[in-house]
């Protein structure tokens, strides 16, 4: 009796030291080689011209393939991603040291799409939004918006409101990342040219539906979008971006030091909700967290090179 104990009581105590890791979602808008602005002049691979004035859609159906094989859901989760704001979701803590893919579907998936947006929180991604991100109970959601100017003078309308249970598409995009201090981000590259490909917007366009062009967009985000992020830190660069926060817990007015800028090209602080908060050019390795409400921040910084990494601040 006595040895059945210890041998649970280690392994509870066995169980205890698994680590956590910390998951979270960095989607980096682009289009084609520069970074994501609205009313900034682009191509689709036509050669048509377009502009961007709205781009929102929903991820969701999550899924990470980590250690080997195993999967593991993020359930319960549905990110509206507004390409206008940085997108930096956490996903939660999870039993993972190595990720090697993630699933996702564009939109909303059939069994929640059609539920009333009444029915959750303000804040939840599937409320009602402003501008609206929901069509009516019987279509359900707008998997995708994306509203613009194009033709050759940028003076045509471009709107494309995609929908529609059989519209529903997953992908799965191949990782291969690492725990490191206790915490995944997996960054992904979304091209919003690549979401236009194939598609005649020369003369103008407009389409709110489930067929034609609005499908064609759909299977665009499933097979030409987002990709794994291009931009990799150097294992120099890694060791390099590392910072404290004095005092410690940080407060209001603390100051965060740097301990290489040399390699920091810009800083951003952004809340959970995606707003930036602060941004910095780094110069003498230090900044002031001035004014700075409770809560918890994200740290996103892009290095010389055009990587980004991403580190959680915790202001008391």
């Amino acid at each position: 009796m006595k040895k059945n104990i210890l041998t649970l009581a280690i392994i509870l105590a066995s169980s205890l030291l698994i680590a956590q890791t910390e998951i979270s979602l960095q989607i980096n808008h682009k289009l084609a080689s520069d970074d994501f602005a609205f009313d900034q002049e682009s191509e689709n691979d036509l050669a048509d011209s377009f502009d961007v004035t709205r781009l929102e859609y929903y991820v969701s159906q999550i899924s990470i393939t980590h250690d080997g094989g195993l999967v593991t859901d993020i359930e319960d989760t549905w990110i509206l991603v507004d390409a206008g704001s940085t997108t930096l979701e956490l996903l939660g803590d999870y039993d993972i040291t190595t990720v090697e893919s993630i699933s996702f579907g564009i939109g909303v998936e059939s069994d929640v799409n059609h539920l009333d947006p009444s029915s959750y929180i303000g804040t939840h991604p599937l409320s009602h939004q402003s501008p609206s991100m929901h069509w009516g109970w019987i279509a359900g959601y707008r998997f995708v918006a994306f509203e613009g100017n194009c033709g050759s003078s940028l003076n045509e309308m471009l709107q494309i409101h995609a929908l529609g249970d059989n519209n529903y598409l997953e992908q799965s995009i191949d990782l291969d990342l690492s725990a490191a201090n206790g915490e995944i981000i997996i960054s992904l590259d979304a091209d919003y040219a690549q979401a236009l490909s194939g598609i005649n917007i020369s003369s103008g366009l407009i389409n709110h539906g489930e067929s034609n062009e609005a499908a064609d967009l759909l299977e665009n985000f499933q097979t030409l979008v987002f990709s794994a992020s291009s931009a990799v830190l150097s294992v120099d660069e890694l060791n390099s971006i590392d910072f404290a926060v004095y005092p410690n817990p940080a407060k209001a007015n603390s100051r965060l030091f740097i301990s290489d800028p040399s390699t920091i090209e810009n800083m951003r602080l952004i809340d959970y909700t995606g707003k930036v908060i602060n941004q910095w050019e780094v110069i003498n390795g230090s900044v002031d967290l001035d004014n700075m409400e409770t809560g918890i921040y994200i740290l996103s910084i892009r290095t010389q090179s055009g990587a980004e990494i991403s580190k959680k601040v915790i202001i008391e």
